[in-house]
């Protein structure tokens, strides 16, 4: 018995220990905005195409009455394997669905009378697929979440007049956060660009709840597909993002918001509680993943901690040398 005491306040220590030194890293960007093209929670309208795969966990439709076909996937490489589309509800106004390279079709309600191209096309379990979009949005909610709690490590000006704005990226860093407010996106002739070309993530958390209508536009080395893939638009509590200004770069978080992309591209994934697209999402996919924790010798536990964990082991010392 006397043994035993010893041994579990030993193990007590040992698993204080390991709980401090462990850090949880739940970021997973490679899941939804490093995978899709665009997810969205409920509804998607759409009059354009997307180069690259969505998920829907609501109806799609086509709005546009001279072109009822849904085209997806163009971009994507040659796979039987691929799921390009994934519908949980019902395809609507749609006469074709389009996939390429032989990609396929899921989908969980009614599909009309629409036809299918690509690869094979199936009606699946609604409830299985709605758990596996739930699934994908929570992660999509924790990312941002986790984003917007990041403490910002780069900043950036304004010139000519304040309509100009210049990130100061460092790419020396695993991660560039930056803090801007709506208002930043709302200039009317508004520019913004980066200090240097970027080779590192970046993330730009926008705070500004309601409706952002954004007439800013991007220009030089931020106005690239290779710049595009390396940056994500947090607007992490925003219920409505109104694109105005053209062609836009870089992915976009939305999860409280109706993102209307009324002119200009997408280079970048959207992931938002619904869509409203006129005009292409082009295949620029975002992924960042927090470096691993430190190992757990190099994280001092707390002097307060220790200290309990020690009278634990002195406590069962002692009950030892009482029983022996």
């Amino acid at each position: 018995m006397h043994i035993k005491l010893l041994f579990s306040a030993v193990a007590i220590l040992g698993l204080i220990s390991c709980e401090l030194g462990a850090t949880t890293h739940t970021v997973n960007t490679s899941a939804h905005v490093g995978s899709y093209n665009l997810i969205v929670k409920n509804d998607l309208t759409i009059n354009s195409d997307i180069q690259g795969k969505i998920f829907v966990g609501g109806n799609v439709n086509r709005a546009d009455q001279n072109n009822k076909n849904l085209i997806v996937g163009d971009k994507l490489g040659t796979s039987s394997t691929v799921d390009a589309v994934t519908i949980v509800g019902d395809i609507n106004n749609i006469e074709t669905v389009r996939t390429f390279n032989g990609h396929n079709i899921i989908y969980g309600g009614n599909a009309g009378a629409s036809s299918f191209e690509g690869g094979s096309a199936n009606q699946v379990n609604q409830g299985n697929l709605q758990s596996e979009f739930d699934t994908l949005w929570a992660q999509v909610e924790n990312d941002s979440e986790y984003f917007e709690s990041l403490e910002k490590n780069a900043d950036y000006h304004r010139i000519l007049q304040d309509k100009r704005g210049v990130f100061e990226n460092d790419n020396s860093v695993d991660l560039n956060v930056f803090e801007i407010d709506k208002s930043f996106l709302e200039k009317q002739n508004g520019e913004h660009d980066f200090q240097t070309n970027l080779s590192v993530p970046v993330v730009i958390n926008v705070a500004g709840t309601g409706t952002i209508n954004i007439i800013s536009k991007p220009l030089g080395g931020f106005a690239t597909t290779a710049t595009a893939v390396n940056v994500i638009w947090n607007f992490y509590e925003a219920t409505e993002v109104n694109f105005n200004a053209g062609s836009w770069y870089g992915s976009v978080l939305a999860p409280l918001a109706v993102v209307n992309l009324k002119g200009g591209n997408i280079d970048g994934s959207v992931a938002a509680l619904s869509f409203n697209g006129e005009s292409q999402l082009h295949h620029a996919l975002y992924s960042y993943s927090p470096p691993p924790p430190k190992p757990i010798s190099e994280v001092p536990a707390p002097a307060g901690t220790l200290i309990i964990a020690f009278g634990l082991v002195l406590a069962a010392y002692r009950k030892f040398k009482t029983l022996a």
